[in-house]
């Protein structure tokens, strides 16, 4: 007898995985005359969390940057994009659609060069920073900094606006505003709950009135790489537990468990695909589980 391959897209059961451990148990029959070894398994890129810091101390920046300021005066790097993580991230600078030569202070972080040369704005052409990551990964931590209160004709703060995608998909949005006064950094920050992005926008919006006297300058982030572990274990009634292998008998009900473990995000669609032996023949669906729900 040959075994009935399984794949699953498990897509309406989205509510019982939205977790950041899924536990799936699969139950099959033995047909052949062992079972071969279940082992362990792990799938992703590992890595911690990486600070990326346009502010002295620099930390994440590739290359050679002994032209970056070292203190509260201006630096023109002369480029429009640099790379980060060791050629696995790349800022570019952006201005009225075409290339932004980035500028640099340490103390406040990035800039375009432009109408204020040191900062993001579209006081006169639209500016924008773009960092971008070769694969996805969870950010959880945003600072920005140059942003006062008080900029405004009647008061009002400086504001800026920050995108957040992946895939080419817009996933999150920020707003910050200014409620600091001159004379410090005027730090904005953000502790991030754990979303994954490949790519994140820094820039005025030049549609809203606040275009006008708005700038900051890119400081701070912390990222790490996506990555999802996946454990596979067999029951052994033997010891009574879940074990890496074991040996069963023809006809023997055998039920597998593969735990999933995403770093920074839940999930929300799992597709089993049966790659074991030939000796092995899944039973009904009824017997598998997701987090200890039963799938019908």
């Amino acid at each position: 007898m040959k075994k009935k391959k399984m794949r699953k897209n498990w897509n309406r059961y989205t509510k019982n995985i939205q977790k950041n451990i899924t536990a799936i148990l699969l139950r099959a029959v033995v047909v052949g005359s062992i079972l071969a070894a279940i082992a362990p398994i792990g799938v992703g890129s590992g890595g911690g969390v990486s600070t990326i810091s346009f502010v002295q101390p620099l930390s994440g920046v590739d290359g050679d940057t002994s032209g970056w300021s070292t203190d509260d005066t201006m630096v023109n790097l002369g480029t429009n994009n640099w790379s980060l993580l060791n050629g696995t991230a790349t800022v570019t600078g952006y201005r009225n659609g075409g290339s932004g030569i980035l500028t640099h202070r340490g103390t406040r972080g990035l800039g375009v060069s432009g109408a204020e040369d040191d900062e993001v704005d579209s006081i006169d052409k639209l500016e924008r920073l773009a960092i971008t990551f070769d694969t996805p990964h969870c950010l959880s931590y945003l600072e920005v900094r140059s942003f006062f209160d008080n900029e405004g004709p009647g008061g009002e703060p400086e504001e800026g606006d920050i995108d957040l995608y992946l895939g080419g998909s817009h996933v999150q949005y920020y707003h910050p505003q200014g409620n600091q006064s001159h004379g410090i950094n005027g730090v904005w920050n953000i502790s991030v709950p754990d979303i994954l992005v490949d790519r994140i926008k820094f820039y005025v919006n030049d549609t809203q009135g606040y275009a006008g006297y708005s700038e900051f300058a890119v400081a701070k982030l912390d990222v790490e790489p996506f990555d999802i572990n996946v454990n596979k274990t067999v029951w052994n009634p033997a010891i009574s537990g879940w074990d890496t292998s074991r040996v069963a008998k023809v006809s023997e009900d055998v039920t597998f468990k593969c735990e999933v473990h995403p770093k920074c995000c839940n999930l929300t669609n799992v597709v089993v695909t049966d790659i074991l032996s030939e000796s092995l023949n899944y039973t009904d669906t009824k017997n598998i589980t997701v987090d200890g729900v039963p799938i019908t």
